[in-house]
């Protein structure tokens, strides 16, 4: 009797990984700096004790995939015996004892299989984190070199301070008019996500969702965009809207999540307090490809 074959199934490997923070360079001040750490350590941490969930679940994995194999053994053993019966002693009851035995056989082969595929899902997010982590780790240490860049300037700056300018004569003060500075443009309104739920948010959501609902979808920009992310196998299908944005509804577990489309990888981290609700994924290709991710109750 040949021995069963076992379909692994991959994760697919992260090529990219979307910036999940901004560029060490952005930060202007010890608190942009100071702010941006605090979130790649929050990230690590995250990482962390998934890394330590899924170590332990290699471990529980394993012992159940060494008993599947034992079974699977003495599965192959009982069939090729009752097999050999049937054919010395054909008749009803010899055929029905070698097809209860292929049942059998094939049930044990089939969960042996199953803990293998779930093997080889732990590994493959192992693997994808711990490279996400060495990013991470780069950031950090860039994070503290301009930390210390910023805070050496500082300290030269107190130790020679400029010389007092020589005040010019005072002229009298002519006369001025009062003009109000004009109001400051507002910044446009935008996606919701895990850390920014404002009413405008929300508002934009809503009422852009609602629009694309109402008007004709038109012919999508890509064709079968599917989400695989880095909790799991299996493949989630976006839903086109119209005007280049596509969507899709998952419920998510807290912590770090890497969802990949096509060949880009966004990075997100869905707090404890947001854990096991329904969240709406917006993937955006009307310029650079953006996924916009957000609580689906928030539209209600």
């Amino acid at each position: 009797m040949p021995s069963p074959r076992y379909i692994r199934f991959l994760l697919i490997s992260l090529f990219t990984t979307f910036a999940l923070l901004s560029h060490a360079s952005a930060a202007q001040s010890l608190d942009d700096i100071q702010i941006a750490r605090k979130k790649v350590e929050d990230a690590l941490s995250q990482h962390d004790e998934r890394l330590a969930y899924l170590v332990d679940r290699l471990e529980r994995t394993q012992a159940e995939i060494n008993e599947a194999q034992r079974d699977v053994t003495e599965q192959e053993t009982a069939l090729e015996e009752a097999i050999a019966k049937a054919e010395l002693e054909p008749g009803d009851v010899s055929a029905r004892s070698a097809t209860l035995a292929s049942i059998r056989y094939n049930r044990s082969a089939a969960k042996l299989e199953r803990l293998q595929e779930r093997q080889d899902s732990a590994t493959d997010e192992i693997a994808s984190i711990k490279a996400h982590q060495i990013e991470l780790r780069q950031q950090r240490t860039q994070l503290i070199s301009q930390a210390q860049k910023l805070k050496a300037a500082e300290a030269a700056r107190a130790a020679n301070p400029a010389p007092a300018a020589i005040s010019a004569p005072i002229a009298a003060p002519a006369a001025t008019i009062d003009i109000a500075p004009p109001a400051a443009p507002k910044a446009p309104a935008s996606w919701p996500s895990t850390e920014d739920e404002s009413p405008d948010s929300v508002a934009f959501a809503k009422q852009t969702l609602s629009r694309l609902a109402a008007q004709p979808q038109g012919e999508a920009p890509l064709n079968n965009v599917r989400l695989n992310h880095n909790r799991g196998r299996g493949t989630e299908n976006f839903n086109y809207l119209g005007n280049n944005l596509y969507r899709v509804d998952m419920k998510l577990e807290g912590g770090m999540w890497g969802f990949k489309i096509y060949n880009q990888t966004f990075w997100m981290s869905v707090p404890k307090a947001m854990a096991d609700q329904d969240f709406v994924l917006i993937y955006d290709v009307s310029g650079k490809a953006k996924l916009h991710v957000f609580r689906a109750s928030l539209l209600n």
